[in-house]
């Protein structure tokens, strides 16, 4: 059960991730318009490893 929680978790931060790349979305007030980029790209590739770092280690 606790499993779950944890990848629901990081998919979530591959969901905001995606939409802080996203023209229209979420914006930052402290790095800007290349902020988001940046951070929209930080946070997709740290939810993909950890999902599955989590997948690999659960065996």
């Amino acid at each position: 059960m606790y499993r779950w929680v944890g990848l629901v978790a990081w998919a979530w931060v591959i969901v905001i991730g995606g939409l802080m790349i996203t023209p229209g979305g979420v914006h930052c007030i402290v790095c800007g318009d290349k902020g988001n980029l940046f951070m929209g790209v930080i946070s997709i590739v740290l939810g993909a490893v950890a999902i599955v770092t989590n997948k690999v280690f659960a065996r």
